[in-house]
């Protein structure tokens, strides 16, 4: 019995779970991209224009508390199920860490550092790409790391009520439905293992990014010393 459950999960690992994490990940792949444009220029757009920040900026931070179950059906009625519908979930989902933590990391440069900046009668572009967006790379990070970490569970829900249900076209979460439906025990502990190896190659990933952007000159990404 067991051996032949676990020819079963093999066989449907190779026939089907490779092309669930396929195309559950392509979109993911692409959505990181979007999601960083969109947030570091609404970060920039909230650091220069200190009113635009005080009546926008909290409002953006609700992107975070909106339920995907509740936005799910309303992506499915404007845009249908598939892969896109998945992607618009995730990506509401995912943009409010990047916007709030580069945000806070544009605005909390030292004042002194800009004084000097405008002594130098640096023009507000020249601080704003020369001083306060290097300081605030941290931040940054610190925000891709939670969007990359919450996106999976955006994309997983997303997928849940959004989700192409044609076979060969379902991503990771049409796969963990079936495999429920089926009562197929084996095969959804696959699913579920597999879905916690890409969060963390996407964490690591992030990380990865984040040592070369920044070993060189953050106190961050240095080694420690023993003082």
């Amino acid at each position: 019995m067991f051996r032949r459950s676990s020819f079963q999960v093999r066989s449907r690992w190779r026939k089907h779970c490779g092309t669930d994490i396929r195309l559950f990940s392509i979109p993911y792949g692409l959505r990181p991209g979007k999601q960083l444009v969109v947030g570091v220029g609404t970060a920039m757009l909230f650091a220069h224009w200190r009113g635009l920040r005080q009546l926008v900026f909290p409002y953006t931070i609700l992107l975070q508390t909106v339920p995907i179950v509740a936005i799910a059906p309303l992506v499915i009625n404007w845009v249908g199920a598939g892969i896109f519908a998945v992607t618009i979930v995730t990506f509401i989902i995912s943009l409010a860490p990047i916007i709030a933590n580069t945000t806070q990391g544009l605005i909390s440069v030292d004042e002194n550092l800009v004084n000097l900046f405008i002594m130098y009668k640096a023009t507000p572009a020249q601080i704003l790409f020369r001083l306060r967006l290097p300081s605030a790379l941290p931040n940054l990070f610190t925000g891709i790391r939670i969007s990359a970490g919450i996106s999976v569970i955006g994309g997983l829900t997303g997928e849940l009520f959004a989700g192409s249900t044609r076979v060969g076209e379902g991503g990771l979460g049409y796969a963990i439905i079936y495999a429920s439906n089926q009562m197929e025990t084996a095969y959804l502990f696959a699913l579920v293992i597999a879905a916690t190896a890409l969060g963390f190659s996407f964490f690591f990933i992030v990380m990865f990014f984040e040592w070369l952007a920044l070993h060189n000159w953050h106190e961050s990404s240095r080694p420690q010393t023993a003082e």
